[in-house]
C-alpha cells in the first residue's frame, strides 16, 4: 500500500503571507493555512489490506475525494504519522519525502517522521531546499548520511548553498548527505541530451517527469503503475531496479507529483498514461509567468485523465478552501496540509 501526505501545499511565502490581511490569510479554517509545498510518500511492504488504519479512520485520511479533515495533532494542519516504522502487522515501511523547504523541521515533527529513506528534489529554489540543514537529526539517530536524489543542476545548487556539508573536512555536526543523480535527459544547463531514465529508491522505481518553471528545469515524479517492486532493498539488480515484478493492483495506476510547472510537453504527458492520482500545482486564478494557474492545471488534469487530481502550491489568491473546493470539476480537489490519500 502507498500513502501520500501533503506536508505543505503553499507557495514560496506560505499562507498566511506575512503582513497580509486578506480573508484567506485571516481564515480560521486550518485548510487555508499552508506551509511550503512538500509531500511524504509512505510505501508499505504488504499487499493485502494492510497499512495503518485500513478502515480509513485516521485523522485526515481520505481515499475517496479530499473531503477529510485535519486531525488535532501538534500542528493542526498535519495528521500525525504512525507510531512505528511500519504497518500494524509488522510490515516494513519506506518514508520518502519530496522537497525539503524552510518548513521541513516543523513538517517532520508534526508528521512524526522518525526515519527518512530518501528525499527527492524537484528543483533548487529555496522554498524547496531551504530546510536541508535539519536532516542532521536523521544523521544523528541513523548514524548515516541522508540519501538525496537530484538532477546534476540541482546538485550543483546544493553544493553551493550547503558548501559546509560537502567540504573535504566538514565542520563537526554539518549535515551528512549522499547525493544520487536523477537522469532526466537534461544536462546541468538544462539542455536536452536524452530521454531520461527511471531510478530506484530502495526498491521503489521512480520515473522523472520533465517540466519547466518559466525557463528553469523542474522534475516531477511518478511512482507505481510504470514501476517494479520486489521488496525493500538497497540493491538495484542487473536491470538497474531491485526487481521486475509489477506493482500490486492495490496501487492502481500509481501516483505522480508535479509542482512548480508551467509547461509540460506531450512526450512527458505520455509518461502519465493510466495514472491513478495526479498532484499538480495551481497557484491561483490569474495567469502567472512560472506556475500553472487553476484553469491550466485543470486542463492538464483532464488530458492526463487520472482517477483523481489534487492541486497544490496554492496562493492566498486562490480563495477560501470552503468556497473553491465545491466549484471544481468532478475528481479534482484542492489539497490541504495534512491531507493523506491512499493508493
Amino acid at each position: 500500500m502507498m500513502e501520500l501526505t501533503f506536508l505543505g501545499t503553499g507557495t514560496s511565502q506560505g499562507v498566511p503571507m506575512i503582513g497580509c490581511r486578506c480573508e484567506v490569510c485571516r481564515s480560521a479554517d486550518p485548510r487555508d493555512r499552508r506551509l511550503r509545498s512538500s509531500a511524504l510518500v509512505r510505501v508499505y511492504d504488504d499487499w493485502g489490506s494492510g497499512g495503518p488504519d485500513s478502515s480509513g479512520g485516521s485523522g485526515g485520511l481520505d481515499d475517496s475525494g479530499g473531503s477529510g479533515s485535519p486531525s488535532g495533532s501538534a500542528n493542526p494542519n498535519i495528521s500525525g504519522g504512525s507510531e512505528v516504522m511500519g504497518g500494524p502487522d509488522g510490515s516494513e515501511r519506506l518514508d520518502i519525502v519530496i522537497d525539503a523547504g524552510p518548513d521541513f523541521r516543523a513538517q517532520m515533527l508534526a508528521a512524526d517522521v522518525r526515519k527518512l529513506d530518501g528525499i527527492l528534489m524537484t528543483h533548487e529554489h529555496k522554498d524547496h531546499t531551504g530546510g536541508l540543514d535539519d536532516i542532521r537529526a536523521y544523521n544523528y539517530f541513523a548514524a548515516a548520511p541522508v540519501d538525496i536524489w537530484a538532477t546534476e543542476r540541482v546538485q550543483g545548487a546544493l553544493r553551493r548553498d550547503y558548501a559546509y556539508a560537502f567540504d573535504e573536512r566538514p565542520y563537526p555536526g554539518a549535515p551528512e548527505i549522499t547525493l544520487h543523480t536523477i537522469d532526466d535527459g537534461r544536462d546541468a544547463d538544462g539542455t536536452m541530451v536524452g530521454n531520461g531514465k527511471p531510478f530506484c529508491v530502495k526498491g521503489i522505481v521512480v520515473t522523472p517527469i520533465r517540466g519547466l518553471h518559466m525557463r528553469l528545469p523542474v522534475v516531477g515524479f511518478r511512482m507505481g503503475g510504470l514501476a517494479g517492486f520486489s521488496g525493500f532493498s538497497d540493491g538495484f539488480g542487473d536491470s538497474g531496479f531491485s526487481g521486475g515484478s509489477v506493482f500490486s493492483d492495490s496501487l492502481g495506476g500509481g501516483l505522480a507529483y508535479l509542482t512548480d510547472f508551467n509547461h509540460i510537453d506531450e512526450g512527458e504527458m505520455a509518461k502519465l498514461h493510466g495514472l491513478d492520482t495526479l498532484v499538480i500545482n495551481a497557484l491561483g486564478h490569474k495567469a502567472h509567468i512560472s506556475h500553472f494557474n487553476l484553469e491550466q492545471a485543470v486542463e492538464v488534469a483532464r488530458k492526463v485523465g487520472a482517477r483523481r487530481t489534487y492541486l497544490t502550491h496554492i496562493s492566498h489568491r486562490m480563495g477560501l478552501y470552503a468556497d473553491i473546493e465545491p466549484t471544481l470539476p468532478e475528481g479534482i480537489h484542492l489539497a490541504y496540509d495534512g491531507l493523506t490519500i491512499r493508493l
